[in-house]
């Protein structure tokens, strides 16, 4: 619309640089001044539960991770350990933050790269974790970008499949609301049955309930999730 974009304090001083927030019990430092958004994705509220409901007593991977959510909610909940992939430093470094903030710092480690790189890598030196999370950014923008967004999902659940354990969890989200549940599922489907292990899909999910779907506003409904167990 030609409006300039700014990020302004309408009133009073933000008592430090980030403010503090606690979500399922866990703690996060959340930069609402220069964070992506508002410093803080709500809308994962009750996925990032799900997957700390699976991850006691399990080794985790947070794909994607920025500063942490997935990761560290499923720290807090008792995994063994935590890492935290994502191609921004200053992102690493926010989840180490957190990780410190909420004692879990030991079990914690972050790997700066991109994801695609890193998986690939992991894949072929056989590391595995018996709960992996994807929630990468949206791959479709445009209702130009279908095609390749759509590969582009594919080819992460292809790469990610290889590093769930045995009997593991591969949580995997989209925030493209060009794409429907189908498409992601048709998506994701492609590229973990190229790795030739059965699996079940145990749980879809969608946005926390106060993001509301508007029913003349399709885009409302953007975040899509799908949970998957591996039976080998």
């Amino acid at each position: 619309e030609g409006l300039d974009q700014a990020v302004l304090l309408d009133h009073g001083q933000l008592p430090q640089p980030k403010i503090e927030i606690t979500e399922n019990g866990a703690r996060f430092l959340v930069d609402v001044m220069d964070g992506q958004k508002t410093g803080w994705f709500f809308d994962q509220r009750d996925n990032r539960a799900h997957v700390a409901s699976l991850s006691a007593g399990r080794s985790m991977v947070d794909v994607f991770s920025h500063t942490g959510g997935f990761g560290i909610a499923a720290a807090v909940a008792g995994a063994t350990s935590v890492s935290f992939i994502d191609s921004s430093h200053a992102a690493i470094e926010g989840a180490m933050k957190n990780a410190e903030l909420n004692k879990v710092y030991q079990r914690c480690n972050g790997i700066e790269g991109k994801a695609f790189e890193v998986m690939e890598t992991m894949a072929r030196g056989q590391q595995k974790f018996d709960v992996v999370s994807v929630d990468p950014p949206a791959f479709i923008k445009t209702r130009k970008d279908m095609g390749s967004g759509l590969k582009g999902y594919e080819k992460l659940a292809r790469l990610s499949a290889p590093v769930v354990a045995r009997g593991g969890i591969l949580f995997f989200a989209s925030c493209s609301h060009h794409a429907s549940l189908d498409d992601l599922k048709e998506a994701v489907i492609i590229g973990i049955g190229k790795s030739k292990r059965p699996f079940q899909i145990i749980r879809t999910g969608f946005a926390a309930p106060d993001h509301p779907v508007h029913p003349h506003l399709p885009e409302t409904g953007y975040l899509k999730s799908l949970t998957f167990r591996f039976m080998d």
